[in-house]
């Protein structure tokens, strides 16, 4: 199922993808910037500039292509994969 609501106020859509990258933890070894300074951002405690803002699209889509990547290789390796006995997946 894929959510089509986001969020319209910059950090609460700065916090969905803080999510999608994997958390505070990850966004912050990605971007640079220290936990402390993710938490600031999403708390309202520091303002969400647009160097911020922009430094995360760019991680999304690096995140995306990596993402892409990932599946095009699950798909080669599927067919080593055995079938589940006895289940049908769809």
């Amino acid at each position: 199922m894929t959510d089509t609501t986001f969020p319209t106020d910059p950090v609460r859509a700065f916090e969905h993808a803080v999510q999608l990258v994997g958390g505070q933890r990850a966004t912050a070894e990605r971007l640079g910037i220290s936990e402390r300074t993710v938490r600031m951002l999403l708390a309202g405690d520091r303002v969400l500039h647009k160097g911020f803002v922009t430094d995360m699209i760019r991680l999304l889509e690096r995140h995306a292509v990596q993402c892409d990547n990932v599946a095009d290789h699950l798909r080669l390796v599927a067919a080593e994969v055995p079938e589940p006995k006895g289940q049908i997946h769809g």
